[in-house]
């Protein structure tokens, strides 16, 4: 995991991942793989938009996903 914090409060980050796991009664276990881009942008009034995209190949939840988050910091 990597993570840049930027002027303003707004950050970007990279995080990459494996998981193993072996179920009982399975002949294989269970690979998978994962990298996600993710960033926040501060914004007035104490809010923050966050994103995020990962990609996952593997056994399970193979593909791409997005996020995108509004909020406010209290």
């Amino acid at each position: 995991r990597v993570r840049k914090y930027l002027r303003g409060g707004h950050d970007l980050g990279l995080t990459i991942g494996a998981s193993e796991t072996k179920v009982l009664g399975a002949v294989a276990p269970r690979s998978n793989q994962w990298a996600r881009l993710s960033g926040t942008l501060e914004l007035p009034f104490r809010l923050y938009l966050l994103g995020e995209i990962e990609y996952s190949t593997g056994d399970d939840l193979e593909g791409t996903r997005y996020l995108a988050e509004i909020g406010r910091r209290f």
